[in-house]
């Protein structure tokens, strides 16, 4: 069977059960004598739903921030570490150079700095 006598049969007209139209109609009827809703509750339901997206938004930024705070600390923290690591070995290398000039030798200057 191709896709033509596929969609054909798919397709194909068929008769509604019997009743049909009469239960369509009395579920209509049914409904039109609902009372509608008050506006009123309409605009409640709104406002809630309004209010909890704003809590929500202001307790996403204030998440936010937070994480921010936490990265850039932990990004200063990185910083003064590789600086405190940087200012180590220059520090030794100008020790090391103060001792050649003195002619004190490296040896004795790489045991006071174990």
């Amino acid at each position: 069977m191709n896709l033509d006598d596929e969609l054909r049969n798919a397709l194909r007209r068929e008769e509604p059960p019997a009743g049909f139209a009469e239960r369509v109609l009395a579920r209509a009827a049914a409904q039109a004598r609902e009372p509608a809703r008050p506006w009123w509750r309409l605009a409640g339901m709104r406002v809630a739903s309004v209010a909890a997206c704003a809590v929500l938004l202001v307790a996403a930024g204030v998440g936010y921030r937070q994480w921010q705070g936490e990265t850039a600390k932990h990004k200063a923290l990185l910083a003064l570490g590789i600086a405190g690591g940087e200012l180590h070995a220059a520090q030794i290398h100008v020790r090391h150079m103060l001792a050649e000039r003195a002619g004190a030798g490296t040896e004795n200057f790489e045991e006071e700095n174990r």
